[in-house]
């Protein structure tokens, strides 16, 4: 084949997202930190041989954070791992890297950046070397096997992770199912690809989401995900009440959201909703993420005016302020969306201005944008919870409290709940105690 060569870029999942053509340049948006590219040689041109090559790419950042870019080689069993990567190196406008091919390839993986980010590429090229100066000749014997090592360490490092996120998953579960009744009916909303209580380990569950689980197989194909765990969805949800939408009042002994009341443009209406379809002993079951550990960390937290205030208005969408605040002040921390206490690392923020002038002019549109409408650490959402029913907004009171674990804590909450036990001065100090705690890292 020719010493050089254009490979044809596609994103190996929804990320990056293909803009298209602006201007003659193909743009991208990164919207995680790990978007990356299957870079393929076009079929009329067979494969790369095993050899010396150096790959070259024009990434021109219009927005956001671009970063350490990064090219993958096969390992031995075809696959791409931290192991057989290459760090690419700014080259002028380019950036490239030199890389040894052990075994012939028509496949690279190109990631683009660990930040989210707005950026112009075409493609990726690729052109053969001679063996870089101060390389042996046995490099690429010792490559093949540093590769292979590399590739061994790598699979042990996974299976680690995959134990300690076992474990964790465990734990979890336990916490939120400690709380409800294991015969009773129940509904799970937006479990997504991770249902806390499971069709097929017999709880009599019902699934609220937002689309089919045919929608969702799609959805998720390509993502690092056991898509065998989506659930049949019985109600898809397309912004009714729950009781309009299950046809079902006073009926389920309990019902389990994770990561979901911070979404919800009207958290009074969320709970009332849940309540219109709970027994009089049931049992709401949140599991709410910590902002202090998750990319809301610089946000402030939600207070009892504004969650008044939308009730009031009935919100359906989030308001163009709450939009512009996200996506001005939303940060990753060491790469990650969500971490636990103490974990060490810089932020990055996540969003342009850009993004957030056209996402708040979205939502003034009428348009639901989603994000974190709301911000909580745990007795900021506890104190609200008890704020809301002694003024009126809902029935429903803390039945039991977990506090974070990694990036989120748990609630669980009930007409015959008891409430914080705690005084309205003493989660106040609790608050200052928490937000100080954030502050000292």
């Amino acid at each position: 084949m020719a010493r050089d060569i254009v490979l044809d870029l596609a994103p190996l999942h929804p990320d990056p997202e293909d803009l298209g053509v602006q201007d003659g340049a193909r743009i991208w948006r990164a919207t995680s930190i790990d978007p990356a590219f299957a870079a393929t040689v076009p079929t009329d041109s067979g494969t790369l041989e095993a050899g010396w090559y150096r790959a070259s790419a024009v990434l021109d950042c219009r927005s956001g954070d671009l970063r350490e870019p990064r090219l993958y080689v096969p390992d031995g069993l075809g696959g791409f791992t931290e192991g057989s990567s290459v760090p690419m190196v700014r080259d002028g406008a380019a950036w490239r890297a030199d890389f040894f091919l052990p075994r012939p390839s028509a496949l690279l993986r190109f990631d683009p950046s660990v930040a989210p980010c707005e950026f112009a590429c075409d493609a990726l090229r690729v052109a053969s070397i001679a063996r870089p100066r101060g390389v042996g000749r046995s490099w690429p014997g010792l490559a093949r096997l540093r590769l292979r090592l590399r590739g061994v360490l790598d699979r042990l490092r996974k299976r680690t992770r995959r134990k300690f996120a076992a474990a964790r998953t465990a734990g979890r579960r336990a916490r939120v199912l400690a709380t409800i009744d294991r015969g009773g009916v129940g509904l799970e909303i937006g479990p997504s690809h991770d249902p806390l209580a499971p069709k097929r380990e017999g709880f009599k569950v019902e699934i609220v989401d937002h689309a089919t689980r045919e929608e969702l197989l799609v959805k998720y194909a390509g993502h690092p995900i056991e898509l065998e765990r989506i659930e049949d969805v019985d109600y898809v949800w397309k912004g009714q009440s729950y009781l309009e939408l299950t046809g079902k009042p006073r009926h389920y002994d309990w019902i389990i959201a994770s990561h979901l009341i911070e979404h919800t443009p009207d958290l009074v209406a969320f709970l009332e909703d849940c309540d219109a379809i709970l027994k009089d002993a049931g049992v709401l079951s949140l599991v709410i993420p910590d902002k202090r550990y998750v990319f809301d960390r610089f946000r402030p937290i939600t207070g009892l005016a504004r969650v008044i205030d939308a009730h009031a208005a009935r919100a359906k969408v989030a308001s163009p302020g709450a939009v512009a605040e996200y996506y001005m002040n939303v940060a990753g921390k060491a790469h990650q969306l969500g971490w636990s206490a103490g974990t060490p690392g810089e932020y990055t923020f996540i969003h342009s201005a850009h993004e957030a002038t056209e996402k708040a002019r979205e939502a003034g549109a009428g348009a639901y944008v989603d994000i974190h409408n709301w911000c909580f650490v745990p007795h900021s959402f506890r104190l609200l919870l008890h704020d809301l029913y002694v003024l009126g907004y809902t029935k429903l009171r803390e039945v039991s409290f977990h506090p974070t674990e990694g990036c989120e804590f748990y609630v669980a909450l009930g007409r015959h709940g008891t409430g914080p036990n705690l005084s309205r001065l003493e989660i106040l100090r609790a608050i200052d105690a928490e937000l100080a705690a954030t502050d000292a890292e």
